[in-house]
C-alpha cells in the first residue's frame, strides 16, 4: 500500500495520467485491508482457542474494551479553573483528597504503659504467616517495588524462616519497617453517575509493597479477631466482618420494616442512608491511637499502627505518568488489608449513641447499620411525622460525633425512605429536615440503591430485578466476541462463564428480595383459654398454616428467565429460535424460579451456621440439636434486641405473620447440628500445638506417604485407625469405624451408627473423634509415649488441620479440646494424625474398614431414624440440592405429558431420553464447540434444515441436497450420497442405530460425529465438502 502511495505522489509531479495509478492504489487497500482483517480474525480466534481454566473470566473484561490508553478528562478545581496536564491534575488531586486531617489537641499517650483493660502482647505464630501469604490473591498487583504476590508464594521455602524472623520482631516491638511505608496512588472513577471533572468523583487506592501487605494481614486478622471477642466492634457492622456480608445487612432492615407490618395497626418505618466524606483519609492516627488505646488493644500493636501510619510516602500514577515520592498526611491508606478493621474500630462508638445502651429514650427507638462507612439509621412508629423527627435527631447526634472526631459526612450522598406496607395509605411527610440540609422522600414508584440492592416504599423488589437481569443481559452481550454457533471456547468453559459473571448477577442478595412463586404462611397462636364443647377451658391449637401466593414472583421469575434464555443462547452453540426448555437441560441450568428456591435453602443452611450473636439469629429461633464440648470461645459482640417483634395477638390475625426472615429459618432442617464454635484469638489450634502433629498435603506427597507407617511400632506407641462408610439400598445409611492397635496387634475394634443425617464425611470425622477419644483413655491405662490416630479421608485431616470444617465441626472441637487436655495432663506425650491410604493392605486401616461397615449394616437392619435424629450440614446440602433436581425433572415430565396431551411434542422432547440433571453432559467439555453445535441442532431441529428454514420462512436458504432430495434433519443419514460411511451409524452387528440412540446418548453421540467427520454431510458448503469426501 506505501507503495501504491509513492506512485501517486510520483504521478502527480509528472504530471502523468492518474487513473491506472489510482485504480492500483485502490486495489492495494482494499487487499492491505482484507490482509488486516484476517489477520486480525485468525490472532483473535487463536487467543480464543487457548483459553481454558481461569483465564477465560479475564476474558470477559473484552467487550468493555479494556483500560483505556487515552489520557483521563480535564478536572475542574473549585474555584473553577481546568487543569489538563498529567502533573496538574496529579497535584490537584493530591490537594483535594490527600488533604490533611483536621488538627486535634490529643496527645499521644504512653505506649509502652498498659492500662488495666489492656490484653496482653502475643508473639507471632508461622500459621498466622503463611495464612498472611497464601490467603491473598496471587494476581493482585504490586506496589513500587514490583514483587508480586505470585513470586512470595513461589519463594516461600526459601523465605519462610527468613520472614518468620524479621516480622516476629517486627511486631513484637511495633515496627512496620520504611520501604513497606511507600506507595503509589492511583486514581480509580467512583462508581455511580458522577461528573468525571471533579476531583472528588475519584478515589486513590494505594499499591503497596506486597511483603509489608503479609504483616498488615497479620494485624488485621488479630484486630479482627479481638474486636469480636472483647466487644469492640458492633455487631450491627456488616463490613469486612466474617460471617457478615451486605446481603445480611439489607435482610437484617427488611426483616425489621416487615415485623412492623405484622402489627394490628401496621408501623410504617422511615430510613436515612449517609455517608462519611473521605473516611478513611479523614481519621487523624492521634485519635485512633487514644481510642484503641481505652479499648485495650495490645501494645505492641499500638506502637505498630503508630509507626504504619507515620511517615508515609506516595507517589501518583495518572495519564502513564508517575510522579515524585512526596511526604503523605492523611488518616488510613486505601489498599491495605488493615485499613477497614482500623477504620471500623475508630467508629464502632458511634453505634453506642443508638439502641437500647443510648443516653436519650428515644434514641433507644433508632437502630444504625453499617457496612464500614455506609449508614443507615431506622425507625418505626404508627406516625410518619414522628419519624421524621426521632431521625433527625439521631443525625444530629451523628453529626455531632462525627464533628468530635474530625469527621464529616457528605451533603449528597443521603437518601430518606419511608416502607409501607403495600394496600396501606399512611400519611408521609414527603421529606426530612437535617441541620445540614433538606432530603426529599424516595418516590412511592421509584426506589434507592444501597450496598448493591434496589429498595422500594412497598419492598416490591421490581426495581431490583429489573436492575439485575439488565446487567446480566449487557453482560450476556459482552459474551458475542467470544463465541458462536460455529466457534469459540468449548461449551463447558462457556458454561464456567456464565454461572460465574452472569447467574450470580441474576441471584445477588436472592434471600433479600425472592420469596418463592408461593409461601406458606403460619397460622398464628392462641394465647387464651376457650371453653370446649366439653365444659373445660383450654387454649386452642394455633391456626393452621396456609399457602399464600407472592405478588410480583411470577413476573420477577419471568424477568429472570428471559435473562438466562439470552445468556445460554450464548453459552450455547444455538439458533436463537431455540426453545427456553432445551437451552436449560443442555446447560444443565435449571429455570431461575426453582434456582432462587435452591438459593434460599442455602441462606437458610447458612443462617443455621451463624454465630448466635449475629443479628439475623437474634431475630429467629432455630431448633438445631444439643451441642457436644465446646471448645475455648468467647465474643462480647452481643447481637442487640430486635427493635420490633412480630404481633401474636389476636387482634392482628389478618395481617401476614411471617416475614422474609422468619420464612427462611422455617427451611432449616429440625434438629440441625450445632453452629460451630469460634476459637478465642491467641488460642492454639491441635495443628499448633507443639507436641501435635497432622499431616499436610506435602506430607501425604513424600515417598511412603499414607503407608500407615509414619512412625516405628513398639510397647510404648499406639496406633488408631478410623474409618467412615456408607451404604446406599433405598436408605443412606452412615457408620463409623475405629480399631486400637499396639505393636501390630488389634487391642480393640469398636463401630457405631452413625444415622441416615450423615454424610461419608461426617462418618469419618466421628470415628476420627472415637477413635481419639478412645485412645486418650487407652493411653493413659497402659502409659504410652506415643499416640498415631490414622485415617483414609484426606479431607478431615485437613479440616482438623485448619479447623474450618463445613460439617461435623463439633467432632473436630472435641478432638481438639479432648487432646489438649490430655497433652496438659502427660507432659511426655506426643500424638499424631496421618493419612493412611485406603484398601491399601494396611492390616488397621482394613479392620477399621470393616467395623465402617458393620456400623452401616446396623442402621439397614435398623428403623429408619426418627425426625429427631441430627443432621449434619453436609446432608442437608446434599438433600438441598436434590429437592431442586427432583423439583426440575418433576417439571419436565408436567411439560412432557402436557404436550404430549395437545400434540405438541417438540423434537428436542422426543430426542432427550433422560430426565435432565444438574450435572452436566460429559459431551460439553470433550466436543469442539463445531461439532456440538451440529449435535444441538439436530436434537433441537433448530439447525440449518429444510424444516427449519420452510417453517420461519427462509426464501433464500438452500434445502437441497446434492443428491436432489430435501434437505431434511435426518436426511443425512441414509442420504445415497454418503452410503460409503453408513457403516459408522450401525452397531457391532451391523444393525443401524435408531435416531434417539444417536441423539439421546454419549455412546451414538460419538458415532454420529465419527459419520459427520468422515462424510462431511452436515458441512455448511455440501457439494463442494461431498466431492472432497469422495476424492479422498
Amino acid at each position: 500500500m506505501r507503495v501504491a502511495e509513492l506512485d501517486l505522489s510520483q504521478a502527480r509531479a509528472e504530471g502523468w495520467d492518474e487513473r491506472a495509478v489510482r485504480t492500483r492504489r485502490g486495489k492495494a487497500v482494499a487487499a492491505f485491508e482484507r490482509q488486516l482483517s484476517r489477520s486480525k480474525k485468525e490472532f483473535f480466534d487463536e487467543r480464543i482457542n487457548q483459553l481454558c481454566g481461569n483465564s477465560i473470566f479475564a476474558a470477559m473484561k473484552w467487550s468493555s474494551g479494556g483500560k483505556r490508553k487515552g489520557q483521563s478528562p480535564p478536572l475542574v478545581s473549585e474555584d473553577g479553573k481546568v487543569w489538563v496536564r498529567g502533573t496538574d491534575k496529579m497535584a490537584l488531586l493530591r490537594e483535594v483528597l490527600l488533604a490533611p486531617p483536621a488538627h486535634t489537641r490529643r496527645r499521644l499517650p504512653d505506649l509502652h504503659n498498659p492500662l488495666s483493660a489492656t490484653l496482653p502482647d502475643t508473639p507471632l505464630r508461622r500459621d498466622e504467616l503463611r495464612s498472611a501469604i497464601f490467603g491473598q490473591a496471587q494476581d493482585k498487583a504490586a506496589g513500587p517495588d514490583g514483587i508480586p504476590f505470585r513470586a512470595l508464594r513461589a519463594a516461600w521455602s526459601k523465605l519462610e524462616e527468613k520472614l518468620f524472623v524479621l516480622f516476629g520482631r517486627a511486631l513484637a516491638v511495633g515496627w512496620h519497617p520504611k520501604p513497606f511505608r511507600q506507595a503509589t496512588l492511583v486514581a480509580l472513577p467512583k462508581s455511580g453517575d458522577r461528573d468525571p471533572s471533579l476531583p472528588r468523583s475519584y478515589r486513590l487506592i494505594a499499591l503497596l509493597p506486597t511483603l509489608g501487605k503479609v504483616l498488615e494481614k497479620v494485624v488485621a486478622g488479630r484486630l479482627t479477631g479481638l474486636g469480636m471477642e472483647q466487644g469492640w466492634i458492633a455487631s450491627e457492622q456488616f463490613g469486612s466482618i466474617p460471617g457478615r456480608s451486605t446481603s445480611d445487612a439489607a435482610l437484617t432492615l427488611v426483616h425489621d420494616i416487615e415485623a412492623g407490618w405484622t402489627h394490628e395497626q401496621q408501623l410504617l418505618t422511615s430510613a436515612l442512608t449517609f455517608d462519611v466524606r473521605g473516611a478513611y483519609d479523614a481519621v487523624h492516627y492521634v485519635l485512633l491511637i487514644c481510642h484503641l488505646h481505652q479499648q485495650g488493644v495490645p501494645l505492641h500493636l499500638l506502637r505498630w499502627i503508630l509507626s504504619f501510619l507515620s511517615d508515609r510516602q506516595a507517589s501518583m500514577r495518572l495519564d502513564g505518568e508517575e510522579g515524585t515520592m512526596e511526604r503523605v498526611e492523611v488518616g488510613i491508606p486505601q489498599g491495605s488489608p488493615v485499613s477497614p478493621i482500623l477504620y471500623i474500630l475508630f467508629a464502632s462508638s458511634l453505634h453506642r449513641l443508638f439502641g437500647p445502651g443510648a443516653v436519650d429514650p428515644e434514641l433507644r427507638t433508632v437502630r444504625l447499620l453499617s457496612y464500614v462507612d455506609d449508614k443507615l439509621l431506622y425507625v418505626a412508629s404508627r406516625c410518619a411525622e414522628e419519624n421524621a423527627r426521632i431521625l433527625a435527631k439521631a443525625y444530629d447526634q451523628a453529626w455531632r460525633w462525627a464533628k468530635k472526631n474530625g469527621l464529616r459526612f457528605d451533603k449528597e450522598k443521603k437518601e430518606f425512605i419511608e416502607f409501607a406496607a403495600a394496600r396501606t395509605s399512611p400519611q408521609r411527610t414527603g421529606s426530612i429536615e437535617l441541620r445540614d440540609g433538606e432530603v426529599k422522600a424516595v418516590q412511592l414508584q421509584s426506589s434507592f440503591r444501597w450496598l448493591g440492592i434496589e429498595l422500594d416504599p412497598q419492598l416490591k423488589f421490581t426495581r431490583h430485578v429489573e436492575e439485575q437481569t439488565a446487567s446480566a443481559k449487557r453482560a450476556a452481550g459482552g459474551m458475542a466476541m467470544l463465541m458462536n454457533t460455529q466457534k469459540g471456547m468449548r461449551v463447558a468453559d462457556s458454561r464456567r462463564l456464565y454461572i460465574a459473571c452472569i447467574r450470580s448477577r441474576l441471584v445477588y442478595a436472592a434471600a433479600v428480595w425472592w420469596r418463592g412463586l408461593t409461601r406458606v404462611e403460619p397460622g398464628r397462636p392462641h394465647t387464651r383459654k376457650k371453653r370446649g364443647t366439653d365444659g373445660v377451658s383450654r387454649i386452642p391449637p394455633d391456626d393452621p398454616d396456609t399457602i399464600k401466593t407472592n405478588d410480583h414472583a411470577a413476573r420477577h421469575a419471568q424477568m429472570m428467565n428471559s435473562a438466562q434464555h439470552q445468556a445460554l443462547l450464548r453459552t450455547l452453540p444455538a439458533f436463537k429460535t431455540t426453545s427456553k426448555v432445551a437451552l436449560q437441560v443442555e446447560a444443565a441450568c435449571p429455570p431461575m424460579d426453582l434456582v432462587l428456591d435452591n438459593c434460599l435453602d442455602r441462606a437458610a443452611l447458612r443462617l443455621a451456621r451463624m454465630d448466635h450473636h449475629h443479628p439475623l439469629r437474634a431475630r429467629v429461633e432455630i431448633m438445631s440439636a444439643a451441642p457436644l464440648v465446646i471448645v475455648s470461645q468467647s465474643t462480647c459482640s452481643f447481637a442487640t434486641p430486635p427493635p420490633i417483634s412480630l404481633d401474636s395477638t389476636r387482634a392482628a390475625v389478618k395481617r401476614p405473620y411471617s416475614t422474609r426472615l422468619t420464612a427462611l429459618a422455617r427451611k432449616v432442617p429440625e434438629y440441625i447440628e450445632p453452629a460451630p464454635s469460634r476459637l478465642r484469638q491467641g488460642a492454639l489450634t491441635l495443628a499448633q500445638h507443639p507436641r501435635v502433629f497432622i499431616e499436610s498435603a506435602a506430607d501425604w506427597a513424600l515417598p511412603g506417604g499414607g503407608g500407615g507407617k509414619r512412625f516405628p511400632q513398639n510397647a510404648k506407641s499406639l496406633e488408631i485407625f478410623t474409618d467412615g462408610s456408607q451404604l446406599d439400598n433405598g436408605r443412606r445409611v452412615t457408620g463409623a469405624g475405629w480399631v486400637v492397635c499396639q505393636d501390630g496387634m488389634v487391642l480393640e475394634r469398636h463401630h457405631q451408627y452413625t444415622g441416615e443425617g450423615r454424610e461419608v464425611f461426617d462418618a469419618e470425622a466421628i470415628a476420627l473423634m472415637r477413635g481419639t477419644v478412645r485412645g486418650l483413655e487407652v493411653t493413659c491405662r497402659l502409659h504410652a509415649s506415643q499416640l498415631t490416630i490414622y485415617a483414609d479421608n484426606q479431607a478431615v485431616l485437613h479440616s482438623l488441620r485448619s479447623m474450618t470444617a463445613s460439617s461435623s465441626t463439633e467432632a473436630f472441637a472435641v478432638i481438639s479440646k479432648s487432646v489438649q487436655d490430655i497433652l496438659h495432663l502427660l507432659p511426655s506425650l506426643q500424638v499424631a494424625f496421618c493419612w493412611v491410604r485406603g484398601h491399601s493392605n494396611v492390616p488397621g486401616n482394613e479392620a477399621a474398614d470393616t467395623a465402617a461397615q458393620e456400623g452401616a449394616m446396623r442402621g439397614e437392619q435398623a428403623e429408619p431414624d426418627s425426625p429427631a435424629t441430627i443432621i449434619s450440614f453436609a446432608t442437608a446440602a446434599r438433600r438441598s440440592r436434590e429437592r431442586l433436581q427432583a423439583a426440575w425433572q418433576q417439571r419436565w415430565e408436567q411439560e412432557r405429558a402436557r404436550a404430549e396431551e395437545e400434540g405438541k411434542v417438540s423434537d428436542y422432547m422426543r430426542s432427550r431420553l433422560t430426565p435432565p440433571t444438574l450435572r452436566p453432559s460429559r459431551l460439553l467439555a470433550l466436543l469442539p464447540r463445531r461439532e456440538y453445535a451440529l449435535v444441538l441442532h439436530l436434537r433441537t431441529g433448530h439447525g440449518d434444515f429444510s424444516e427449519y428454514h420452510h417453517r420461519f420462512k427462509h426464501e433464500d436458504a438452500d434445502t437441497v441436497c446434492i443428491c436432489g432430495e430435501i434437505f431434511t434433519k435426518l436426511h443425512p443419514l441414509r442420504c445415497s450420497a454418503y452410503a460409503y460411511h453408513a457403516a459408522l451409524l450401525q452397531d457391532e452387528h451391523g444393525i443401524p442405530l435408531e435416531v434417539a440412540e444417536l441423539l439421546g446418548t454419549d455412546a451414538g453421540v460419538q458415532q454420529l460425529l465419527q459419520y459427520a467427520r468422515a462424510s462431511q454431510a452436515f458441512a455448511a458448503n455440501r457439494t463442494r465438502a461431498t466431492l472432497a469426501a469422495r476424492a479422498g
